[in-house]
């Protein structure tokens, strides 16, 4: 799903940015689940991060046979791009990024 920048532009995810990823939430009570998402509910998971406590953990395969645990940038990670939220891999490659809304 592409969201509006601050700016005017649409940032896209990446070419390379997969369909679902493997996701582990922990809730406020202590308890969690294991679901798998898409990047757009991904994305607005962690832009309504402020409305929750709940955490979340991202993982993908990058190959067969490989998990990988993704590190989830929420916004204001970036203060140029404060509505900005990426999902970033052990090797700082950007997997998928998109905005936030300011609400």
């Amino acid at each position: 799903m592409e969201k509006e920048t601050t700016k005017g532009k649409k940032k896209s995810p990446a070419p390379n940015c997969p369909d679902r990823f493997f996701v582990h939430i922990l809730h406020d009570d202590n308890t969690y689940s294991t679901n798998v998402y898409t990047w757009s509910q991904i994305l607005s998971f962690v832009d309504m991060s402020d409305c929750h406590d709940d955490e979340i953990r991202v993982f993908y395969s990058p190959e067969y046979g490989k998990i990988e645990e993704l590190e989830v940038l929420g916004t204001w990670h970036d203060p140029k791009e404060p509505l900005l939220i990426e999902l970033v891999s052990q090797s700082r490659e950007v997997i998928c990024s998109g905005y936030g809304t300011d609400h």
